[in-house]
């Protein structure tokens, strides 16, 4: 019976056996070889590259995670490999002679091909992880459905709809750079040039490469490429605190960031629960994570805001998704979620995932609530809105900071939702709301955020020379967390503070420090929302003048209050960017209005 690689490769790291390495190469250094080429556009580095290559791979055979798609891992270490031996070259010639190599040395036979090959791995490379792995499964390892299937743990449909879909973004990435490919061509252009044949003497000395080790250069380019991994993988946390740093609502980032790539990242293995699978409200999101990826109803969620109780394509949806609804639900009267996260780069991987898909789920429920408010069944909205809230506390239960931005947004759109339909609320939906909204789990502190933040970077950044392993990162990491949780009146002076001890712990955390100050602020702007939140309730039940007694956390007095014409508007001295926080009561004002 034939092994699948990973077989082969979780044999070859515990015997290290030849022949098992031998046929893995077998497997993989054609499309191996016709990437670095494609890079390189030299066939002798492109063989060093390749042997660069398997030589990482015999090094991390028995470190590779245990749900790895070999092929990806391959690509991105070829693409990590040929970027080093491009540079090396750089610095051994003039960028004349290095631009006169790579034109003598490029020659496509078809025209068509010769516009693809010049931005295909670029391309392939900004697929997103399914539609990659489904690229290279078939164009450059040349497997049929039936294999790509069986590595993929899919059926063969699933494996045919994955190609023709990720074909689809290809092709349209490929015209988006002026290389408009018809989209019956583009399969079978990159079965015939995708991957060509390697020479038998490259194959044999890659597979030698794990005893060998090769020459200084292929050393050196195996030690680039996997540097380069590893600062990548660091630099995860990077993106995500640049991420959180956009000055836009998350909701609207959430919903634009989906729209250009729907499909999570691969998901490692999770790490051991604590939490009893019965009690353990993770365990239903993710249940109905995966209903709605299935069913493909994220797609079909509308901006909340064009939900109305005659809408037909809304109803539809949300007949749809009654299962995950009731999911939703149940988890929502849990006290607690174990997401099991691991705290290393495969972990937030995993994590990213998971909040990826409850912002599908928050968004889902707030159509619902909004088409429960336009059916006059408000109590039914109100426990989809607690539903939304539970949810967001839920996920801030791993203290990361990636996990706190998401959940603060997730609450922040449940919580002005509730009020702009506040007038609708009845005398007994006005003494439960805020009664069961208090009874729901409490976030975790920002010092506890910043700690969790920590325990990630370290084990991140830790093999990031100069970076991880100086007392001085570590340091400013316990200062942020003091500085982070500052009362608002030493609040500049804490951060200013920060602020010097950034330039001195380093690049990534001067990054790192502008991301936090956003949790800061988005922590605060919820507080206030919050706050007034309760202060709205009190004058919807009591009359404005109950509203004396509800406190601004951030003023010594209480809310300012603005009428409007269907509702009125509180309004907080805090003030994030010259920006007061507010929330508005009853239906929005129109321009006229305001």
């Amino acid at each position: 019976m034939n092994m699948t690689d990973f077989e082969l490769l979780n044999e070859y790291a515990r015997t290290r056996r030849q022949d098992l390495f031998a046929q893995l190469v077998a497997r993989h250094v054609d499309w191996v070889h016709s990437v670095a080429l494609r890079r390189v556009h030299d066939t002798h580095m492109a063989e060093d590259i390749t042997q660069a290559v398997f030589l990482a791979l015999a090094q991390n055979a028995a470190k590779l995670p245990h749900n790895t798609v070999l092929s990806a891992w391959l690509f991105g270490v070829t693409r990590c490999a040929s970027l080093t031996a491009i540079r090396q070259e750089k610095r051994r010639r003039s960028r004349e002679k290095e631009a006169a190599m790579i034109a003598a040395t490029s020659q496509p036979t078809a025209a068509e091909w010769e516009q693809m090959a010049l931005v295909l791995d670029e391309l392939v490379a900004r697929l997103s992880t399914p539609d990659r792995q489904a690229i290279l499964l078939r164009f450059y390892q040349r497997q049929t459905l039936a294999e790509m299937a069986a590595a993929l743990g899919a059926t063969d449909e699933a494996a045919r709809k994955r190609v023709s879909r990720a074909l689809d973004r290809l092709r349209v990435m490929f015209a988006r750079r002026g290389v408009p490919i018809p989209a019956a061509a583009l399969g079978t252009t990159l079965l015939a040039n995708a991957a060509h044949t390697a020479s038998p003497a490259l194959a044999h000395s890659a597979a030698a490469i794990a005893t060998t080790a090769g020459n200084a250069q292929i050393l050196m380019i195996a030690k680039g490429a996997l540097t380069m991994i590893a600062i990548a993988k660091a630099k995860l946390v990077v993106v995500c605190a640049i991420a959180v740093l956009a000055a836009v609502p998350l909701a609207l980032l959430v919903h634009h960031a989906l729209a250009a790539n729907p499909q999570p990242p691969a998901r490692p293995a999770p790490a051991a629960s604590t939490t009893r699978p019965s009690d353990n409200a993770a365990t239903l999101y993710r249940q109905a994570f995966a209903i709605i990826s299935e069913n493909n109803l994220g797609a079909a969620i509308p901006d909340a805001r064009d939900t109305t109780s005659t809408d037909p394509a809304t109803s539809h949806l949300l007949q749809r998704a009654q299962p995950v609804t009731q999911l939703l639900h149940r988890a929502a009267d849990m006290k607690s979620a174990d997401w099991t996260m691991v705290y290393n780069a495969e972990g937030l991987a995993q994590f990213m995932s998971d909040l990826s898909q409850a912002r599908t789920l928050s968004r889902l429920a707030a159509v619902r609530a909004r088409y429960l408010f336009a059916q006059g069944q408000t109590p039914q909205a109100a426990d989809e809105l607690l539903a939304i809230i539970a949810l967001a506390r839920h996920l801030s239960a791993e203290p990361i900071v990636v996990g706190r931005m998401s959940a603060v947004g997730i609450e922040t759109l449940a919580i002005t939702q509730a009020a702009e339909h506040l007038p609708r609320f009845s005398r007994q939906s006005l003494d439960d709301f805020p009664a069961r909204l208090q009874r729901l789990p409490a976030m975790h502190s920002l010092k506890q955020v910043v700690q969790g933040e920590k325990k990630y970077a370290m084990a991140t950044f830790s093999n990031v020379p100069g970076v991880g392993a100086t007392g001085t990162f570590r340091a400013f990491y316990d200062g942020m967390a003091d500085a982070v949780i500052a009362p608002p009146d030493q609040f500049d002076k804490a951060w200013a503070t920060m602020q010097q001890q950034a330039s001195a712990a380093g690049p990534f955390a001067t990054i790192i420090l502008p991301a936090m100050l956003r949790v800061r602020q988005n922590d605060d702007r919820l507080s206030a929302l919050r706050a007034m939140l309760f202060a709205a309730i009190t004058v919807q039940r009591d009359g404005e003048a109950a509203l004396k007694t509800a406190k601004d956390p951030f003023a010594d007095g209480p809310f300012t209050c603005r009428k409007l014409p269907a509702g009125f508007e509180l309004q907080s001295k805090l003030k994030i960017n010259n920006k007061p926080a507010t929330l508005t009561v009853g239906p929005p004002p129109t321009n006229g209005d305001k």
